[in-house]
């Protein structure tokens, strides 16, 4: 099932130059992507916001199927995705039981490393003391 999507990946620090050079960057993997086909893209120009400077891309993209778009969401982390078609989406039991297990593959992943960053902050601190 192929979807178009709109998508905006919002960056925010500094300096200026490192995320002048990072969003292009993140436009740059997108478009490299074989199976993301690239419909529009826009970033927008750096700007100073509280101190640091922010911008962001906005793409429009034609993804293949909910898997990629799953995937597309961890790796990017767009503030902000819109699906512009289908209007409406009919799955089979076998394409959402493929899409559920890939997200809590992933979230797993993230929950393994969190845990151990978090215990080796505490034999950081352990130590220091």
């Amino acid at each position: 099932m192929k979807l178009v999507i709109r998508a905006i990946i919002e960056l925010a620090g500094f300096p200026k130059s490192h995320i002048e050079e990072s969003i292009k960057k993140i436009r740059e993997q997108i478009e490299k992507d074989k199976d993301l086909k690239v419909i529009k893209k826009e970033i927008t120009e750096v700007k100073e916001i509280n101190k640091m400077w922010a911008t962001f891309l906005e793409v429009e993209l034609e993804v293949p199927n909910l898997n990629k778009l799953l995937e597309f969401n961890l790796n990017f982390l767009p503030s902000s995705v819109e699906i512009l078609e289908p209007n409406k989406i009919t799955l089979d039991t076998n394409e959402f039981t493929d899409f559920v297990n890939l997200m809590q593959t992933r979230l797993h992943e993230y929950t393994t490393a969190i845990n151990k960053l978090i215990l080796e902050n505490r034999s950081l601190k352990a130590k220091k003391k």
